[in-house]
């Protein structure tokens, strides 16, 4: 019978050996062990941890509400200066048109003026003093003139400021 058991522990120590065999006790070898009664159980939170967290939950939800709260009156503040700042600009909007057009009623108003000073000056002088100013001024100044006023100091002018004059005039819409 000994004979039996060393031939068998040899034959057991040759299966190990194998390479397929070797392998697979490897594996098993990693894997923990259970013994007999021992039920494998999936790893569960607790009860305990559950309430903890349901807890931890149920503050940051509390939290968050009194930030919510908090935020109302700021945010009513916000609208109520965001209203004032449009009227504001309204306002500034309407000043702005406002005082362009009282700026353009006396530059008209000034135009006006210039041109009645050169309508009344003698044609000869007017076309002296003409022809040193800008050439734009001198073209508003003619433009707002009746025709017979501007020709008359026109043809006092030098030929070639005459000319220029003229041809602005006629640019001019």
């Amino acid at each position: 019978m000994l004979a039996a058991k060393i031939f068998l522990s040899g034959l057991f120590l040759k299966a190990e050996s194998s390479p397929a065999i070797s392998l697979a006790l490897a594996e098993d070898a990693g894997k923990p062990r259970v013994s007999q009664g021992e039920g494998v159980t999936p790893e569960r939170p607790s009860l305990q941890s559950l309430k903890e967290r349901e807890l931890a939950l149920h503050t940051r939800e509390q939290e968050i509400r009194k930030k919510e709260e908090e935020l109302v009156p700021l945010k009513k503040d916000i609208e109520e200066k965001l209203g004032e700042l449009n009227e504001l600009q309204m306002r500034l909007t309407s000043y702005a048109k406002a005082l362009a057009e009282r700026e353009e009623a006396m530059k008209d108003t000034k135009m006006a003026h210039l041109v009645e000073l050169y309508t009344a000056m003698e044609p000869g002088k007017a076309a002296a003093i003409m022809e040193k100013l800008k050439m734009e001024t001198v073209v508003l100044i003619l433009r707002h003139m009746k025709g017979k006023s501007a020709g008359a100091i026109i043809s006092l002018m030098k030929p070639e400021m005459g000319a220029q004059v003229v041809e602005k005039l006629s640019q001019m819409k």
